[in-house]
């Protein structure tokens, strides 16, 4: 029998975010199981070429394949940022508009000013890549 190959193990996630989901993916030949380890646990595979995983930390990710008298190993780390959020309170003024001036976008200005609530909590996310 062939060597056993991992011909590629990859983090297909454009961004990792600290809450958000990782999609790990790898390709092996001449392997009949596949073992993931990551810190305590680990998972094996036999047919499955990718798994989504929630991620809060970084975390370092083994991967290996096992074949008849070889086996292969490979390692991925994600390192999740975290962001950073704020709630901002807009009350009601006394002559009944919203006043919002850091939004330029004049459909949701037209939006919030056409309903009346006493007080509106708008939450703003900051993402960087």
């Amino acid at each position: 029998m062939k060597k056993t190959k991992i011909k590629y193990f990859k983090n297909l996630s454009n961004y990792q975010i600290s809450g958000g989901i990782t999609h790990l993916n790898w390709d092996v030949e001449n392997t009949f199981y596949v073992l993931l380890i990551s810190g305590k646990s680990f998972r094996v595979f036999s047919k499955t070429k990718d798994l989504k995983v929630l991620t809060d930390r970084s975390e370092k990710y083994f991967l290996i394949a096992l074949g008849l008298f070889s086996y292969s190993v490979k390692m991925i780390e994600t390192n999740p940022i975290k962001l950073n959020h704020k709630t901002r309170v807009y009350g009601k003024l006394n002559s009944s508009e919203i006043n919002i001036p850091r939004f330029k976008n004049e459909s949701l200005n037209t939006l919030i000013e056409s309903t009346s609530p006493r007080t509106t909590k708008i939450k703003v996310i900051e993402i960087r890549p």
